[in-house]
Order: structure tokens, then sequence, then C-alpha cells
């Protein structure tokens, strides 16, 4: 059993990528790593070379996908990513990704959904 929490401290930046402009398309998919589905999340160009440039200036850190001012996710950067094209993935359950599908997806929802820097403080512990 896993317990424990995550706290989010978003730092908005004029780096922020804001899905109404960048959104192309989102779907989901097998993870050809594993078999757990994921969302792939397409930018158009201007969200492709905006978010090139923010995994340039933040390898290592997390970026946080915040819809309705909730964080969706915060994975951490590896590297550069370049192309426009996004995976996020992990053990999620079918409802949690058609969730995020919609939010992705929705055009109320859309207009406060962002992709932006975040420091991620916390502590999980096993039990």
């Amino acid at each position: 059993m896993v317990s424990g929490y995550l706290l989010y401290m978003v730092k908005m930046t004029d780096h922020n990528i804001d899905l109404i402009a960048t959104h192309k398309s989102s779907g989901i998919e097998k993870n050809s790593y594993n078999s757990h589905e994921s969302v792939n999340l397409k930018l158009n160009d201007l969200g492709a070379t905006k978010f090139t440039q923010m995994t340039e200036r933040n390898i290592g850190r997390s970026l946080a996908i915040v819809a309705d001012g909730r964080v969706l996710s915060a994975p951490t950067v590896m590297n550069k990513i370049e192309g426009g094209s996004l995976v996020i993935s992990g053990a999620f359950s079918k409802s949690y990704l058609e969730g995020l599908l919609g939010l992705l997806n929705s055009s109320v929802i859309k207009s406060n959904a962002e992709i932006i820097s975040v420091i991620v403080k916390g502590d999980r512990e096993k039990k």
C-alpha cells in the first residue's frame, strides 16, 4: 500500500503553453514500453516550438499539465522534446485516461489548460 502526498508549487511564467492556442489533437493509445495505455497529445507549430524551448530549459525538472486549476500530470523532463507530440503515461486507469482526454478536448476546460513549470515537493512512503 502506498500512502503519502504530493504538493505541487506551480511557478507561472511567460513561457507557459496555453492549450487553447496550441492543441492540435489528442487520443488514447497503447504505450509501446509496457501494457499501459496513455494519452498522446499533439501540438500545432506554435505549441511545438514553445514546448521544445520549455523542455530544453527544464531538463531534470517537472512540468505540470494543469486544467481548471488542477495538476493532471507532472512528469520529469529527461531531455529536449521536439516535434510537438507528447505522451502522458503511467499506471493510470482507463477511466482516468478517458477523463483526461475529455478535459483536453473540452472547450470549457481547455480555456484554463496549460503546460507549466512546477516544483514538486512531498514524500511517498511504502507500507
